[in-house]
């Protein structure tokens, strides 16, 4: 990368390099270019990367669809799902009368905002790995649409189970509920 001059740092002298000399010591070096760190070296096999696209019709904050998704599931599940959310912002959703989540999902506050919101998977029965995962939703295209996304998930069940059960059940839930938020139409009054 290169400093343009407005960016440059004053304070006392840097000899910063031009585009035309970093490549030419890159191109020089020999060396393969390191991975950057983020990026695990050792990652798990079979995790789950979901993305599906829900028309925003009802022109509503990614804020607004991740509340109300917390409200519509056990909803729409009646007596089969039931959700909590404590004071932290982590929301359990529990099946049937079982008392151990069967998924927690985490609110972390300081990377997500009105346009994205972002959950880490942070433990449940059906959760493989609870400190890899994450859920986010966010608009996209101008607020177009608004994207729902699972990324790194572990599942706890072997991957050809998970593939023909849990796999096909979380695409169903995720159509269902973009085809809730179209029933609410351009008629609802935004609520941002």
């Amino acid at each position: 990368m290169t400093v343009s001059d407005e960016l440059a740092f004053r304070e006392f002298p840097i000899a910063y390099q031009s585009y035309e000399e970093s490549v030419n010591i890159a191109l020089r070096s020999g060396r393969e270019p390191l991975l950057p760190t983020f990026i695990p070296l050792g990652r798990r096999e079979n995790t789950v990367r979901s993305i599906q696209r829900l028309s925003n019709t009802f022109g509503k904050s990614a804020y607004w669809a991740s509340n109300r998704y917390k409200v519509w599931l056990p909803t729409f599940f009646k007596s089969i799902v039931k959700a909590r959310e404590n004071r932290e912002g982590v929301v359990s959703f529990y099946l049937f009368f079982i008392t151990v989540p069967m998924l927690q999902l985490s609110w972390i506050k300081d990377r997500s905002e009105k346009k994205r919101q972002l959950f880490y998977i942070s433990g449940g029965w059906l959760v493989g790995r609870p400190d890899y995962g994450w859920l986010e939703f966010r608009e996209v295209l101008g607020g177009k649409y608004i994207i729902t996304a699972i990324h790194e998930f572990v599942p706890k069940i072997p991957w050809y189970l998970y593939v023909s059960t849990q796999a096909r059940l979380h695409l169903w839930v995720m159509n269902r509920y973009g085809r809730y938020l179209q029933k609410l139409g351009p008629r609802a009054a935004p609520l941002r």
